[in-house]
């Protein structure tokens, strides 16, 4: 962030501020911006590898804890998505955590296309998303 804020012209506040990935990025993505409110009003995770992001014992985060303050999280983001395709195989993991997200009364959107884990089915899932990142 310091580097692209130093380098181009952009917006340094939160409200502009999004962070996005795929795969084990779109893991990554949804522990720092979900322990980073401060930093991030939008985030997006196409086909996230929850695995690494929520290993304590490698640095991921307790994502229970986490999400532990649903409030907090939906008075803070202003967008959270997440999507995958049906024949990825982390797929279950991906629609278990977005249960786990509606259990704690998170607002998001989870987006199921058809398609496995492939720079095909993120494509499709980026160009619905980009466009609403920003929209008020």
């Amino acid at each position: 962030m310091p580097f692209v804020e130093s380098s181009f012209r952009v917006y340094t506040d939160r409200d502009h501020r999004a962070i996005a990935g795929l795969s084990l990025g779109g893991g990554q993505s949804l522990a720092i911006g979900l322990t980073h409110l401060e930093l991030f009003s939008r985030i997006a995770a196409f086909s996230p590898a929850l695995g690494a992001a929520n290993n304590t014992a490698s640095g991921g985060v307790d994502f229970e804890t986490v999400l532990g303050d649903a409030q907090q999280i939906n008075s803070k983001l202003r967008f959270l998505w997440l999507s995958s395709g049906t024949e990825d195989t982390l797929f279950d993991s991906i629609r278990q955590f977005s249960q786990q997200l509606s259990q704690h009364k998170v607002e998001h959107l989870f987006r199921i296309t058809g398609g496995a884990h492939t720079y095909a089915v993120w494509q499709r899932n980026l160009n619905d998303v980009a466009p609403m990142l920003f929209a008020e």
